[in-house]
């Protein structure tokens, strides 16, 4: 196991109420792997990833559990042990490269900084490896383009910017937190498949974070299944989608445009995410779920193996099956 997180809970203390982004949650990491987080906005997903790399203000945010990397757990380490990991062992890829580049920097002073701080080399061997990473990244003209400020870039080629300032390390994790969500789908399928090329090149492990079902289906290789900061099923992709075990995955599933053709009404699933603010006992998926039964109020989820790399937090399917 690469990476391996433990009953992880993230939760931010404001005034008058304390928020829970993150609920116990628990899964492993393999090298090579491409590990797909999917859940509706506000799911928790992309604190997940932050709290990965300790990148939360404390306080207000509070992590508790346990990050184990290389030896070390993330979340105990001191200062030290977490800056040489973080964008360096372990790098993290943005959703809007507009806000996580400095404006006011050229590329290149932001692409070789990682480097001279991890890798003790010059700025001339420093600035070589950035360009080559910008061309293996398919930024034309790389030598050039390095030279530019991130507002002289189109959205898809700063975003391939982003990839590559990652992957310039060699990381041995890319936490992608929905790096195509305002791309067209043309320049999200060339980035999909520039990813998966340097996952198999460089037996990279991923972690990718989205909302989009056919990017899952079509690129992860296993797939968690995130609702109200919980983990509500685990399976390989193509098992998820075919024998989905959880009422929340099928509610996505339904919720996936048809293409084949047809006119029936786009499916919606009822209702509204619940208040991370409010305490639950029972799963929290309950009130918007249409197999829900007294007793899903009073267990709390909690992931239970069905089948091979298959588990469920669905206590309904677990206690004899639901006919969908």
């Amino acid at each position: 196991m690469l990476l391996s997180v433990e009953n992880l809970s993230t939760s931010f203390h404001l005034r008058s109420t304390v928020v829970q982004a993150v609920r116990g949650v628990s899964f492993g990491l393999e090298r090579a792997e491409i590990l797909g987080i999917v859940g509706e906005s506000g799911s928790g997903k992309t604190v997940l990833a932050h709290s990965l790399l300790r990148l939360l203000p404390h306080p207000p945010a509070r992590i508790r559990g346990a990050i184990r990397f290389g030896g070390n757990d993330l979340l105990t380490c001191d200062d030290n042990v977490i800056r040489s990991i973080r964008g360096n062992e372990i790098c993290m890829i943005f959703q809007d490269p507009s806000t996580s580049f400095n404006p006011y920097q050229r590329l290149v002073d932001q692409l070789v900084e990682p480097l001279l701080l991890h890798r003790s080399l010059s700025r001339t061997e420093a600035v070589e490896q950035a360009v080559a990473a910008l061309d293996e990244t398919g930024i034309p003209d790389a030598a050039r383009r390095i030279h530019s400020y991130p507002h002289e870039f189109s959205g898809g080629m700063l975003q391939r910017a982003m990839i590559a300032m990652a992957l310039v390390m060699r990381p041995k994790v890319v936490l992608a937190d929905e790096p195509t969500t305002a791309l067209d789908v043309t320049v999200q399928a060339q980035l999909l498949r520039l990813m998966r090329n340097l996952r198999d090149r460089y037996a990279m492990t991923v972690l990718f974070i989205t909302h989009n079902l056919g990017i899952v289906a079509g690129f992860c290789d296993r797939v968690l299944v995130m609702y109200a900061g919980c983990i509500l099923e685990s399976a390989p992709a193509i098992r998820l989608f075919g024998a989905t075990a959880h009422p929340y995955t099928r509610a996505l599933i339904r919720s996936v445009p048809d293409l084949t053709g047809g006119i029936e009404q786009l499916y919606s699933i009822p209702g509204v995410p619940p208040d991370p603010a409010a305490s639950a006992d029972g799963c929290p998926f309950f009130p918007r779920c249409p197999y829900g039964a007294d007793e899903c109020t009073t267990t709390p989820p909690h992931l239970e193996p069905i089948g091979d790399d298959h588990a469920t937090a669905c206590i309904r399917f677990r206690n004899g099956g639901i006919a969908w």
